[in-house]
């Protein structure tokens, strides 16, 4: 497996907001992902994102979360981190050689908007795409691909 700098990783995050965002806003009618996961998210060799509508493998049917469950889906000790009982930094992967605490912050401050149990009080994806730029200015142009052929819009 190869190893992924923290640049690396903001490029990623920002290619599957700008996805999302997509297919939230921009496609008439808009699509939902039932069920993001991280099986469903395709990377080009340069590390652009995106995101499968459907995703292929088999996944869990009868006891799936529903939207209005998504905290419970949190593992314990995540939650701790979000919720600030524990240092996040922790749960950076150790093989990174740094990163950028401001990033951390406001990525970990979007997790916790977006597991807000009243769906009415988490931020739409145009939100969260732009609160992800203040910070990681990776544009829409700079998160697709540049070295794949096989890429398709």
């Amino acid at each position: 497996m190869e190893h992924l700098d923290w640049n690396t990783r903001m490029r990623i995050i920002m290619g599957v907001s700008y996805c999302l965002q997509y297919m939230h806003h921009d496609l008439n009618p808009p699509i939902a992902h039932s069920k993001l996961c991280s099986r469903a998210i395709f990377l080009t060799d340069d590390y652009a994102a995106k995101i499968a509508e459907i995703c292929f493998l088999p996944q869990a049917t009868s006891n799936s979360k529903v939207s209005g469950e998504l905290e419970d889906s949190l593992p314990p000790h995540a939650a701790e981190y979000l919720n600030g009982k524990r240092s996040i930094s922790c749960m950076i992967d150790p093989s990174l050689k740094s990163f950028k605490n401001n990033d951390l912050d406001i990525i970990c401050e979007i997790i916790q908007q977006c597991i807000q149990s009243d769906a009415r009080h988490r931020p739409t994806m145009k939100e969260i795409t732009s609160k992800l730029r203040e910070v990681i200015s990776i544009s829409p142009d700079q998160a697709t691909p540049r070295l794949s052929p096989l890429w398709v819009g």
